[in-house]
């Protein structure tokens, strides 16, 4: 009589039909997939409803893979179902069935934990998208760094014909595609005749550097340069070159020319061409052309702008066929216009038409190419069409930062995002000290809510500028986005309260407005406006506009109005010379809201939108929905607001005075959103985006 075979429990099941190994196979291999889809997919530009798509269809396909181990087996027979095969007993045949299929599954899902863990190493690493690079890179033979040059002439105005020349043989090097050259905003900081070559060149991450000095007397000029191996200060290369000034130019071709021979490096015929090119035969021309670049490199402030635009148009008066001032002179008229400082119709005309002369007289130069990829950029919005033209002239130039540089701002505004991190990073290689390239990365970087290494930027950028207030504010910034106010404090008081700076003065009003500290936030307004001649510029405007709002949560009810009546005339002084102007629209929308003109408001932000629609521009469409976003929640229309919320939680989101990228810990702190606390969307809306933060890598 045979005893009946007890029920093996449910887990014991769930081991024998291989449950929990499919389940662990299907966790790594979907991983992989999904590493693969989100990392690779943006370089073919797959749009990101497909992206979702694949990766919602993956994390659907867990259960039933689960399912499926459970009712089917693998065998030397094929797939059968589970229930068909007898339950695993003592006979030798069993035992070999089981051990075999036992083989194989730890075979499959040892292969997929290895695979899991060479990506997950890579990513950190190899593949590390924009992380940190340039930042004590390792040097090859090929490396060279450019001191400042030394001025010795008894005239001290003559310092910017010394800087002008090192910025000429940067640019001729850059022309080189077997050297990496570190560009001039890296090098700048650093001594003419330094203590230690070495210590500069391991923080530069090159092998070699050249020093030189000029002298120039009357209508003489005399260049020295020498060429030194960084690791045991030895002098590779030195000349001295004696010009008549209507004789200098190439010189610094031969220069660049000699330090490629000196590095063993042969040029090619297209190098050797760009080399021998000759920009102009005006000495004077070339002298403004010189004072033009430098001025702009500088860019500080609106005036060095207008002064290296005089500069351009000096230039190209004393010498109308000089290309490359034509070029210059279109590039600052682009800077102006995207950075708000002029971006009427007369502007754009007048940036066109230089860009234009210069295509006319030397279309193929590098320097007018690049030029016409930021008009196309800066003016026409043409991303599409400003990327390829920078791409096709990259690798004439392969040396020239500003080159990655543009393209990360490029594709950063197609929504490109891993790729505009790819860029900062080739970018950074070529100028590891350049403070823009580094703010620009860290705020790319809280954009995507990647605070790990949106810290690691912001420490560099403090490294390498201690008191920058970009840096400073971009700390504050970070730790207002995770709720860390008292932490933010301590980086607030180092801020230099400085009224041009309009985005450090507003992360720190929007600090004092998170904290509820109102009467504080009203009066670092009134001292930031007194700093001030009154006028209609943005940043007047926007202080006004933050005064009242200060005002009007302090219970001033009278003084809110008058500030947001002062702000709103301002605006549209501003908005009347240029009507298309995206940031002066978000301004007065949010403006004409705090007066309580609801249709003016919505008018103003869907003009915006009208101009720069979200498939236009990815960097701008976030701002418009935050604003749109505000302004319903100052009408408490509540499911209006919460509606452009639920996607700006999860959308990459810099704004220009708004606020930062919209994270939880902001939406429970800001007052801006007190109407919304109590409405079940929103608390919905706040568990929605804990949970996405921690997804996050």
């Amino acid at each position: 009589m045979s005893v009946p075979r007890s029920r093996p429990s449910f887990f014991a099941e769930l081991q024998r039909r291989h449950v929990y190994k499919v389940g662990a196979m299907y966790a790594v291999a979907g991983w992989l997939l999904v590493q693969i889809v989100t990392q690779v997919f943006p370089i073919f530009d797959v749009s990101a409803w497909v992206q979702r798509i694949i990766v919602l269809l993956i994390v659907a396909g867990f259960p039933v893979a689960l399912v499926l181990a459970w009712l089917f087996d693998l065998t030397p027979q094929g797939i059968v179902r589970t229930d068909e095969l007898a339950p695993i007993g003592p006979t030798p045949q069993a035992e070999r069935r089981a051990r075999s299929n036992e083989r194989r599954l730890n075979l499959v899902l040892g292969v997929l934990v290895v695979l899991g863990l060479a990506y997950f190493v890579a990513e950190r690493t190899l593949l590390k998208p924009g992380g940190i690079a340039g930042a004590d890179a390792p040097a090859d033979d090929k490396s060279i760094a450019v001191l400042p040059f030394e001025n010795l002439s008894q005239d001290p105005d003559n310092a910017f014909f010394a800087s002008g020349i090192q910025d000429q043989v940067l640019t001729q090097l850059a022309k080189i595609g077997a050297l990496r050259v570190i560009s001039r905003t890296s090098t700048q900081a650093y001594a003419t005749r330094p203590d230690s070559v070495g210590a500069i060149a391991k923080q530069l991450g090159v092998a070699n550097i050249l020093e030189g000095s000029v002298q120039k007397a009357g209508d003489s000029v005399r260049i020295n340069v020498q060429l030194i191996r960084a690791d045991g200060d030895t002098h590779l290369w030195a000349e001295t070159y004696d010009r008549k000034l209507e004789n200098i130019f190439g010189v610094e071709s031969e220069v660049a020319g000699a330090i490629a021979e000196a590095l063993n490096t042969k040029l090619s015929g297209s190098e050797q061409k760009e080399l021998a090119a000759r920009p102009t035969k005006n000495p004077a021309a070339w002298e403004a052309y010189l004072r033009g670049v430098l001025l702009l490199d500088r860019g500080e402030v609106e005036a060095d702008m207008r002064a290296a635009l005089a500069q351009a148009e000096a230039a190209v008066q004393l010498d109308p066929q000089f290309a490359a001032a034509w070029a210059l002179d279109s590039k600052i008229r682009g800077a102006l216009y995207i950075g708000n400082y002029d971006s009427s119709a007369a502007s754009r005309e007048a940036a066109r038409t230089s860009l234009q002369n210069a295509l006319h007289l030397q279309p193929d130069d590098v320097e007018v190419r690049i030029a016409e990829g930021c008009y196309v950029y800066w003016i026409e919005r043409d991303f599409v069409a400003a990327r390829r033209i920078l791409e096709a002239v990259r690798p004439r130039a392969p040396g020239n930062a500003l080159i990655p540089f543009t393209l990360a701002l490029i594709t950063r505004r197609e929504g490109r995002w891993s790729d505009s991190l790819k860029f900062f990073g080739e970018a950074a290689e070529l100028d590891p000290r350049n403070p823009e390239i580094i703010s620009q990365s860290a705020f790319t970087s809280l954009a995507l809510r990647r605070y790990d290494l949106a810290e690691q930027y912001l420490d560099r950028l403090l490294d390498v500028s201690p008191d920058s207030s970009l840096g400073l504010a971009g700390e504050v910034t970070l730790r207002q986005m995770q709720g860390r106010l008292d932490e933010g404090d301590a980086f607030a008081a180092r801020v230099n309260l400085d009224a041009s700076d309009l985005i450090g003065i507003s992360v720190l009003a929007y600090q004092k407005q998170l904290q509820r500290r109102y009467g504080e936030g009203a009066a670092l307004m009134r001292q930031m406006l007194a700093k001030r001649a009154q006028s209609a510029t943005p940043a007047d405007a926007i202080y006004q506009f933050k005064l009242g709002e200060f005002l009007q949560r302090s219970g001033d009810a009278g003084g809110a109005a008058a500030a947001f009546s002062l702000a709103r005339t301002q605006v549209i002084e501003l908005l009347r010379t240029q009507p298309d102007n995206d940031l002066f629209l978000v301004a007065r929308g949010v403006i004409e809201a705090a007066l309580g003109h609801r249709e003016a408001a919505l008018a103003a932000i869907h003009r915006s939108i009208e101009l720069l629609p979200p498939e236009r521009d990815a960097l701008l469409s976030s701002e418009h929905q935050l604003a749109l976003a505000l302004i319903y929640a100052k009408f408490d229309e509540q499911d209006a607001a919460i509606d452009q919320l639920q996607s700006l939680v999860k959308l990459p989101a810099p704004t220009h005075f708004l606020g930062p990228p919209i994270t939880s810990a902001l939406l429970r702190l800001d007052p801006a959103w007190d109407r919304l606390r109590a409405n079940p969307r929103f608390v919905q809306l706040l568990a929605a985006a804990d949970a996405a933060q921690l997804a996050k890598p």
